[in-house]
């Protein structure tokens, strides 16, 4: 993941290919290690260090994770009480990890598109917090509630 990390060069020389690999591994591996490849992916489509937001990356990584929502991002469709329970600590914190790092990354490339829907972000939780990206090394925690 370092090698990605502020480098813009070696970002856009990753192929679409390896993109899918990357989304597919992370569907394998889910909570049990695949935060670290969602931290791979949002470094892929943001260059840290300079806020420059990769749109050619950006459009292959929500392709890919859109094509494979449902074993990839299946924890934001888990009923309330189940989200609520990860967010709390009252599962493993891997799934915590999990979520987080998913979060930021449909954050990051919701960010600087206008065609990136942020619903997802929505059904992480009623009641929660979502850590969402925003410019440059800023990261802003949102807290979710739910009104009635």
């Amino acid at each position: 993941m370092q090698a990605f990390i502020g480098n813009q060069s070696t970002c856009l020389k990753i192929l679409p290919q390896q993109i899918q690999t990357i989304v597919d591994l992370i569907c394998v591996l889910q909570e049990n290690g695949g935060a670290e490849y969602l931290d791979l992916l949002n470094a892929i489509v943001k260059v840290e260090g300079l806020g420059l937001t990769l749109k050619r990356n950006q459009a292959y990584v929500m392709k890919y994770v859109m094509q494979d929502y449902n074993k990839l991002a299946g924890i934001m469709d888990q009923p309330r009480e189940d989200r609520e329970q990860i967010l709390t600590l009252k599962t493993d914190v891997q799934q915590l990890r999990y979520l987080i790092s998913l979060v930021d990354l449909l954050a990051t490339c919701a960010e600087a598109s206008q065609r990136v829907s942020l619903s997802p972000l929505t059904r992480v939780s009623n009641r929660g917090v979502a850590r969402i990206r925003c410019g440059g090394h800023k990261t802003t925690w949102y807290f979710l509630t739910h009104t009635k």
